[in-house]
């Protein structure tokens, strides 16, 4: 059995086992509890007339509160509920990615900042099918052409999604903006390794900063088109 302890400066519930140290976030175990306890009230999987207890934002970070999550998963035990989205995804956004679960349709991921609608340009793992894990806990999963699987989804921090083979939107966070980019010409050092021009964003305090280099005018351009979302080829 696993020795706990709380780690308060890191927020962290840290497991000391065999094998050495794992660690589960205090606001991850809150979320869960939150996210189990809705599935538990829509699979009605309590006997009629009895309701779990109150998940209290007062008691994360406490053991009371870990040994709420413990017995809450003990209630789901190996069922199936359906694809396991974070507490906080939006319903548009679960309604989507369900829809293109196992099917053909790829999608263009945005994450960023759900509170300030800002886009953070991802540039990797953000097309592909949508599938889902094994477990009890069946994450989303982003797959590549090709590939059988691949990660989990940040399904919470999803600000803008497109269809990547028809370019139709399909959602866009109600704040949801791109920072400013331009294109320039690299510095001599870059331009003597094969690099011609930089894509260059600017950054929270207003000021540019280089993000991306390139090996030519067009696929800078086309970077842009990218993060834009105008287009869903990344720049080889």
């Amino acid at each position: 059995m696993s020795e706990i302890t709380i780690n308060k400066e890191q927020r962290l519930f840290v497991f000391k086992e065999s094998h050495g140290y794992t660690c589960q976030g205090f606001d991850v175990v809150y979320k869960q509890c939150l996210e189990m306890a809705r599935r538990i009230k829509q699979f009605s999987l309590l006997p009629q007339g009895t309701e779990l207890a109150p998940i209290l934002e007062s008691e994360i970070g406490t053991m009371a509160q870990y040994e709420q999550y413990k017995n809450i998963l003990k209630i789901i035990g190996d069922r199936k509920l359906g694809t396991w989205f974070h507490f906080d995804t939006p319903t548009k956004v679960r309604q989507i990615i369900n829809q293109y679960i196992k099917g053909d349709g790829r999608l263009r991921l945005f994450y960023g900042d759900t509170k300030t609608g800002r886009c953070w340009m991802e540039e990797n793992d953000v097309v592909g099918l949508i599938g889902r894990s094994g477990g009890t806990m069946q994450i989303p999963l982003l797959i590549a052409k090709d590939e059988h699987g691949g990660p989990g989804i940040l399904d919470n921090c999803i600000v803008r999604i497109i269809d990547a083979d028809s370019r139709e939107e399909l959602y866009r966070h109600k704040l949801y903006h791109l920072p400013e980019m331009e294109i320039r010409q690299v510095d001599e050092k870059l331009f003597a390794i094969g690099y011609t021009h930089g894509v260059w964003a600017k950054n929270k305090e207003g000021n540019f900063e280089n993000h991306a280099n390139l090996r030519s005018f067009g696929k800078a351009a086309q970077f842009v088109a990218f993060m834009s979302g105008e287009c869903c080829e990344q720049p080889q």
